[in-house]
């Protein structure tokens, strides 16, 4: 999810919290609520994140687009009678692919 990477990334440039909303212009409460999931940022906010944690949007986004994946993969295995291993088979297949890519 989101706010675990942006408490990843925060970490690992060792930032605080209100050092990351100093250099948002954003008050540390509103920063806090993007780490508590409480409040998503708009697109200009998470480029400005991204540069401030020297990574890419993608690498932020990405926990998202899986956690978004595997429930909608979920839900249509469930329409289609698949067991919750199968469904996990196929989410194993699609990261080999993505590798391959």
């Amino acid at each position: 999810m989101l706010h675990e990477m942006l408490k990843k990334a925060r970490a690992a440039v060792g930032l605080t919290q209100e050092e990351v909303s100093e250099r948002l212009g954003v008050s540390p409460g509103s920063y806090a609520l993007y780490e508590q999931n409480r409040r998503r940022p708009d697109p200009d906010t998470l480029v400005k994140l991204a540069d401030i944690f020297s990574c890419t949007t993608d690498y932020l986004l990405e926990h998202i687009v899986i956690n978004e994946v595997k429930i909608g993969l979920n839900d249509y295995g469930k329409r289609l009678g698949l067991t919750e291993d199968e469904v996990k088979y196929a989410l194993e297949v699609a990261a080999k692919l993505k590798k391959k890519t």
